[in-house]
């Protein structure tokens, strides 16, 4: 029987052979055929599905929901609706744990440009009302208007002596054309903030490879 060993597999996707031998006995790999002395052996096929599985395992899909995504895989065209649907279901709860994490990312970035301006300014006190001693009501849209104005969010949030070995660490960035307003007073907001799937950050969008 011709095909693909467990260790080529593993090369090929990235995966250690002990990774697959835990989707096998989970239950995951039912397609999988062995040849006379037991061994797996993967056809091009094969391959396909263990990218799917890796994909949902990686978005946070019990084993349990991915072995039953497998089965109705199994079960040919008679399926193909349920698992249309299926996949609908995970892509609209990974968009809102992405959703989710932006808010949350938003947030942090926020409170480095503040730490970062009190750093440069040698004290706090700069973002407080001279008045009631408090941060000032304004902070937030202080910090939108810097963010309409930036090139790069490194320019807002890294302190001078980070900001060469951060270039090292962050992946490249370009700008937008159009600018997207949206609140990061709390994550109360989020669901609001976040509605749209295609929703584009302030300021500058990361691209990967």
């Amino acid at each position: 029987m011709t095909g693909y060993s467990i260790g080529e597999v593993a090369q090929i996707m990235g995966l250690s052979t002990s990774a697959i031998r835990f989707y096998d006995r989970k239950g995951l790999l039912p397609f999988v055929h062995r040849d006379s002395a037991g061994r797996r052996v993967f056809q091009q096929d094969d391959l396909n599905f263990i990218e799917a599985i890796c994909c949902l395992k990686k978005s946070g899909v019990p084993i349990k929901d991915i072995g039953h995504f497998v089965r109705l895989c199994m079960q040919g065209d008679a399926t193909l609706h349920e698992r249309y649907d299926y996949l609908d279901g995970e892509e609209r709860a990974l968009e809102g744990r992405i959703a989710e994490l932006q808010g949350q990312l938003d947030f942090l970035r926020y409170k480095k440009w503040y730490y970062k301006t009190s750093i440069e300014a040698g004290t706090e006190s700069i973002h407080m009302d001279p008045q009631t001693g408090h941060v000032a009501a304004d902070i937030k849209e202080q910090y939108r208007s810097e963010l309409e104005r930036c090139e790069d969010i490194r320019q807002l949030t890294q302190l001078g002596g980070h900001q060469a070995a951060a270039r090292d660490d962050v992946p490249s960035v370009m700008p937008i054309g159009q600018q997207v307003n949206r609140s990061i007073d709390s994550s109360h907001d989020a669901d609001q903030r976040f509605r749209s799937p295609a929703h584009i950050p302030l300021c500058r969008i990361v691209r990967y490879g």
